[in-house]
C-alpha cells in the first residue's frame, strides 16, 4: 500500500508584531537641594508621596564618585535583606534550586542572543535564590548575616565622608524617581498637547528629539537629586512607517512590551496619531496611566506591540489543493479518504489558517480540529479506502486491507522507547498505549493480534464500547486517556 503521512488539525494563533523604540513625555518637577552631596534616599523610585513627606538625606558633601556606589550597595543591601526575611526551610530547597537554574538559563540566554531587557532583573533573582540556599544549607554558618551588616557600615561610612546632612522633604504630592535626565522640562505632556491641536507640525518635532536636537538641561542632570511626577499619567510617542499604519486606530487600545523594563507588558491607548509629512507613515501618541512596580522610565524605550492576530486551523500549504477559487484539503477518517474544504483567514509564508469557527461553507465540511489531514499522498479523491488492495468484481468484491503502515509505526515508537532506556531504565517497565480514537476495529485489532500490542487508549465511552464489540482480544487492557470526552 502506499505511505499516506498526516497531522492532526489544531488551532493556531498568528499575530502581527511590530518592533520599535518611542520617547516618554511626562510632566515632572526637578528636585534641587541646597546641599549637594551624597543623596541617602528614604523612598524607592515609583513611591506616591505626600506633600512633607521626607525624601531623602542629602550631604553637605561627598561628591558625585560615590553616589553610584552607594546605589549598588542599596540594591545589594535589599537583595540580603529580602533573602534573610524570608521563611525558609529544607524542605523549600527544590523550590530554590529551581528558581536557581530558571534564573541561570535565562540569563544565559539573554547573553547568548544579545537581549539585554531585564537582565539585572535576572542577576537579582539568581542573586536573591543563591543567598537563601546558602542560609537554609549552611545554618548559623552562612555568612549571608555577617555581609550584610557589612555593606550596610560601608555605606554608613560614605555618609559620614558627606558631613552633615539636611532632609529634604517633598514640596508636593506625586511618584518620586531618583533618576534625573535633564529632560524632565522639554518631554512635558503639553509638548504632545501642541501635536495633538495641531499647533506644532508632528514631523518636525519628532525629528528634532531623534536627533538630539533638544539639549539637556545639565544642571538637572547634574545637580539634582531626584524628580517628582505630578501623576500617574504619561504618554509614549513614535514613528511607524507607511505600511505600518493601517493597524492603528485612534482610541484603540495596544499592549505594548518594554524592552528594556524586561518586556513588561502596558496597556496604551492611542490618543493622536498624525501623518509624517518628511519621510511618510505617521507620529503616533499613546497615553497610560499605569505604573508597574519597578519601571524604568528612560527617556528612549525599546518596544514590540502586537497590533493584529488571527486564530485558525493551521494547515501546511503543501496540504491544499485548488480548484478553481476553492482550498481543499483531504483526511483520513478511520480508513476513508474524505474531502474538507478550507475558509482562509489568514496567510503565511508556508501555511493557511483556516476558520475554526464554522463547520460548513457553502454547504461544503470545513476542516475542523483534531482531524487526521493528509499532508503527503498521491491519488487522492473523496471515499478513497486507503491501503486496500481490490480483488474480484461487484457483489464479490473483496477487500484485502493492508496494515503494513503500521508494522512500521509500532516498530518505530519500540525503538524509541528503547533508545530512550538504555542505560537508564529497564524498557519493561514501560508500558505502550496505543491511541485509537480514530482508528477502526480492523486496525485495532491487527494492532492486538499480529505486532503484541496489550494496551489501547480510549476516550469516548461510547466509541469504546463500538470497537470492544469487534475486539478479536477482549483481554486487552483498556485505558481512557486525556480528557474523557462527550460521545
Amino acid at each position: 500500500g502506499e505511505d499516506i503521512a498526516t497531522i492532526t488539525t489544531g488551532v493556531s494563533t498568528e499575530s502581527v508584531v511590530l518592533d520599535g523604540k518611542g520617547y516618554v513625555f511626562r510632566n515632572e518637577t526637578v528636585l534641587y537641594s541646597n546641599y549637594t552631596g551624597i543623596a541617602e534616599y528614604l523612598k524607592d523610585d515609583g513611591d506616591k508621596v505626600y506633600v512633607g513627606e521626607a525624601l531623602a538625606n542629602i550631604s553637605a558633601d561627598g561628591g558625585a564618585q560615590y553616589k553610584n556606589t552607594v546605589k549598588d550597595l542599596s540594591n545589594r543591601i535589599e537583595i540580603l535583606e529580602e533573602s534573610i526575611n524570608g521563611d525558609y526551610s529544607l524542605a523549600d530547597l527544590p523550590y530554590i534550586n529551581d528558581q536557581i537554574d530558571d534564573a541561570y538559563y535565562t540569563l544565559s540566554k539573554m547573553l547568548a542572543t544579545g537581549d539585554t531587557g531585564g537582565i539585572a532583573e535576572q542577576a537579582d533573582k539568581l542573586l536573591l535564590n543563591m543567598n537563601r540556599h546558602s542560609i537554609v544549607t549552611d545554618g548559623d554558618s552562612s555568612p549571608i548575616e555577617q555581609t550584610l551588616s557589612d555593606m550596610k557600615d560601608r555605606r554608613d561610612a560614605i555618609y559620614d565622608i558627606g558631613g552633615g546632612k539636611v532632609v529634604e522633604n517633598s514640596p508636593e504630592g506625586g511618584y518620586f524617581y531618583s533618576y534625573v535626565d535633564g529632560y524632565e522640562t522639554s518631554f512635558t505632556i503639553g509638548a504632545t498637547e501642541e501635536i495633538v491641536n495641531g499647533k506644532a507640525s508632528a514631523a518636525e518635532w519628532y525629528y528634532d528629539i531623534s536627533e538630539g536636537k533638544i539639549a539637556a538641561d545639565t544642571r538637572a542632570r547634574n545637580t539634582a537629586y531626584g524628580k517628582l511626577a505630578e501623576s500617574p499619567e504619561w504618554r509614549f510617542v513614535m514613528r511607524v512607517d507607511p505600511q505600518q499604519t493601517v493597524y492603528f486606530k485612534d482610541g484603540e487600545e495596544y499592549r505594548f512590551k518594554f524592552v528594556e523594563n524586561g518586556n513588561v507588558e502596558i496597556p496604551m491607548t492611542l490618543i493622536s496619531s498624525k501623518i509624517d509629512n518628511i519621510y511618510g507613515g505617521g507620529i503616533l501618541i499613546f497615553e497610560s496611566n499605569r505604573l508597574p512596580d519597578g519601571f524604568v522610565f528612560d527617556r528612549c524605550q525599546s518596544i514590540s506591540v502586537t497590533v493584529d492576530s488571527h486564530s485558525g486551523i493551521y494547515v501546511p500549504k503543501d496540504a491544499v489543493h485548488r480548484v478553481g477559487g476553492n482550498y481543499y484539503v483531504y483526511i483520513l477518517k478511520g480508513s476513508v479518504v474524505k474531502q474538507r474544504r478550507i475558509s482562509v483567514v489568514f496567510e503565511g509564508k508556508d501555511y493557511y489558517l483556516s476558520d475554526a469557527n464554522s463547520t460548513s461553507y457553502d454547504g461544503f465540511a470545513l476542516i475542523g480540529t483534531n482531524e487526521l489531514l493528509i499532508i503527503k499522498g498521491n491519488d487522492l479523491f473523496d471515499g478513497r479506502i486507503n491501503a486496500v488492495a481490490a480483488v474480484g468484481v461487484g457483489k464479490d468484491l473483496e477487500l484485502i486491507m493492508d496494515y503494513s503502515y503500521l508494522d512500521r509505526n509500532v516498530s518505530r515508537v519500540r525503538e524509541s522507547i528503547a533508545n530512550a532506556c538504555e542505560g537508564a531504565r529497564n524498557k519493561k517497565d514501560i508500558s505502550m498505549v496505543a491511541a485509537v480514537k480514530y482508528a477502526d476495529i480492523g486496525e485495532i485489532n491487527y494492532l492486538c493480534d499480529n505486532l503484541g500490542v496489550t494496551d489501547i487508549g480510549e476516550n469516548r465511552v461510547q466509541q469504546l464500547l463500538e470497537h470492544y464489540e469487534g475486539l478479536n482480544n477482549k483481554d486487552v487492557n483498556i485505558h481512557f486517556i486525556g480528557t474523557l470526552q462527550t460521545n
